[in-house]
């Protein structure tokens, strides 16, 4: 019996107000006929109480469910999720149990949303006195297989502790910042050179990609990064909040 009730709400659960609708709809279409099978006398006499008790019983079901799924349920499309483009979904439980979510399970815990955009674009900087040399930078991982989803949520809710929407471009930002961070000073003394007129557009993107560093094989079923740089943009300021 417990099952039934917990199987009644999980199906209840995909759709509350788009269920109780389709209902609602039956139950208009029955009123109907019994008014053409019966007659419009016997219709009269039964219609206000079979019209309003089965609207009410609807309408308090469908309350029931939204409060039970809000308490025991948790949902694979959580309407309140910031990223529309989440990949796939995690639950932990209390006990610390790792659940990936593909329909409504009767469990509670912390869910979270993946994000597996294997893709990040950014900026490489560098100045040379008052001038800011700035380099669009794409990076994208090509993979010959799907990722692990537990494994690629372990590394991402230890990379970004504090979020429930995790995405895997911004972990790639994080380390490729960590790996190039010691390659800036290089980076500048090159930006330097391309702010002088000392070398042309082509050869400061050469000399730059050169530095660039990023692991290729970042996740097993990762085969190679790919590190592309469009054609750069200069800007100068002078002030004390230039420096910031």
């Amino acid at each position: 019996m417990k099952n039934l009730v917990k199987g009644y709400f999980l199906l209840f659960s995909y759709g509350p107000f788009v269920i109780s609708s389709i209902l609602a709809v039956l139950a208009l279409f029955i009123i109907a006929i019994t008014g053409t099978c019966l007659g419009e006398e016997y219709l009269n006499q039964v219609s206000h109480w079979y019209y309003w008790g089965t609207f009410g019983g609807i309408f308090v079901n469908m309350l029931l469910v939204y409060t039970i799924r809000s308490a025991y349920i948790t949902m694979y499309d959580d309407d309140d999720v910031d990223d529309r483009h989440y990949s796939f979904s995690i639950l932990v439980t209390k006990d610390g149990q790792k659940i990936i979510v593909t329909k409504p399970i009767w469990r509670t815990g912390k869910q979270y949303f993946i994000n597996t955009r294997a893709e990040f674009k950014s900026s490489v900087n560098g100045k040379f006195k008052n001038s800011l040399v700035s380099i669009p930078m794409s990076l994208s991982l090509k993979s010959n297989e799907k990722f692990d989803k537990l494994n690629l949520f372990d590394v991402l809710v230890k990379d970004q502790p504090h979020d429930d929407n995790l995405c895997l471009g911004v972990y790639m930002l994080n380390i490729f910042e960590k790996v190039n961070k010691s390659s800036q000073s290089k980076i500048d003394n090159i930006i330097g050179e391309y702010a002088q007129l000392k070398i042309s557009d082509a050869e400061l993107l050469n000399q730059v990609i050169e530095v660039l560093d990023f692991p290729e094989k970042l996740f097993p079923n990762v085969s190679d990064a790919k590190i592309c740089l469009d054609p750069p943009t200069s800007s100068a300021c002078k002030g004390t909040s230039c420096e910031k």
